[in-house]
């Protein structure tokens, strides 16, 4: 099992690489290590169920002795003398300061074990769950108290990515500047905003469900996979993915006109300045978002410049607005 884990061809596998898209490493990380996690999760959740997840320094300390047998091979042959100092530098242990980096504490390796990822990894499974069934219970009931759960949810789901990727490996020193750089930290930002602040409304939770729907879809997909019928149609929708992000970021934006208008139903402004922040963050990280603001703005030019019933005052008005916007 271990030889298909080692064989399988990575870089040429799509859905792995969009995996890996969506995860940040810090500079000072150990991403060796993160990568070997988040490969063995991987390949056990789509490919071999049955893959037995090893632990990262067997797996090191394994390819190390295979490196050093063969310097040793090396050492033993005469017609290699002039090429053994090369080799037994190329193989020579690391520095004792990435000895130590490589070597979890006690209480590190205990939070590694598949049983510890497998929890987390459950755990994600059924918030990502709670925010789809809790919006669709808002929708049919509108009790506010679904509304608010399912932001708690998602506060839960984006909370524990987060915590697997910077879990006793990362200065904290610059935990919120780096943090901020991640897609997972933006919609916890967003869960927080919402939980607190935010006036129950499905035009808020939409963003969430529709990265939840997807999320769970990769999670059922090799899971139905012997059933024809019901693959057939987790498959279909998979296949509208990116024309649904592209629709959820959409509605990223809409939001804040939506809560610029609610501020004279009661909103709060805090809200409408919080969100603003997070606009601002994910212009700024997201590729997706700039393409869509810079969609938005060619329609308000056009709207501007070729509707004439459109008054003076308003037109400066529009034009300041936009103006100011794309200067923040």
């Amino acid at each position: 099992m271990a030889k298909s884990f080692d064989s399988h061809d990575w870089e040429n596998d799509a859905e792995w690489n969009r995996y890996l898209n969506n995860l940040y490493f810090p500079n000072d990380t150990m991403r060796e290590h993160l990568i070997f996690k988040f490969k063995q999760r991987y390949y056990k959740d789509q490919i071999d169920p049955d893959y037995v997840v090893r632990d990262y320094k067997a797996n090191a300390s394994s390819s190390t002795s295979t490196t050093s047998s063969n310097t040793t091979n090396q050492r033993t042959s005469p017609s290699n003398n002039n090429n053994s100092n090369n080799n037994q530098q190329r193989s020579s242990s690391p520095p004792p300061t990435q000895q130590s980096q490589q070597q979890p504490q006690p209480a590190a390796a205990a939070r590694a074990s598949p049983q510890y990822s497998h929890f987390l990894y459950v755990s994600w499974v059924v918030a990502q769950l709670a925010i789809f069934l809790l919006t669709i219970l808002f929708l049919f009931t509108n009790n506010p108290t679904y509304f608010y759960r399912a932001f708690l949810a998602s506060i839960i789901s984006y909370s524990i990515p987060l915590f697997q990727t910077y879990e006793g490996t990362f200065d904290r020193e610059r935990l919120i500047d780096t943090a901020l750089k991640n897609d997972n930290a933006h919609f916890l930002m967003l869960g927080l905003i919402m939980y607190f602040l935010g006036p129950p409304s499905l035009v808020l939770l939409m963003p969430n469900f529709t990265y939840s729907l997807f999320h769970l879809l990769g999670v059922l997909a090799p899971k139905v996979r012997n059933n024809a019928f019901i693959y057939k149609y987790v498959t279909l929708l998979q296949s509208k993915r990116q024309r649904a992000i592209e629709f959820a970021v959409q509605m990223e934006m809409w939001i804040m006109v939506f809560l610029i208008f609610s501020i004279f139903r009661g909103a709060s402004p805090i809200c409408v300045f919080a969100y603003y922040k997070f606009l601002k963050i994910r212009y700024a990280t997201n590729q997706m978002s700039r393409m869509m603001f810079a969609e938005v703005g060619r329609k308000v030019d056009h709207f501007v410049n070729t509707t004439a019933w459109l008054p003076s005052l308003l037109r400066k008005i529009i034009i300041k607005v936009k103006a100011y916007v794309s200067q923040e």
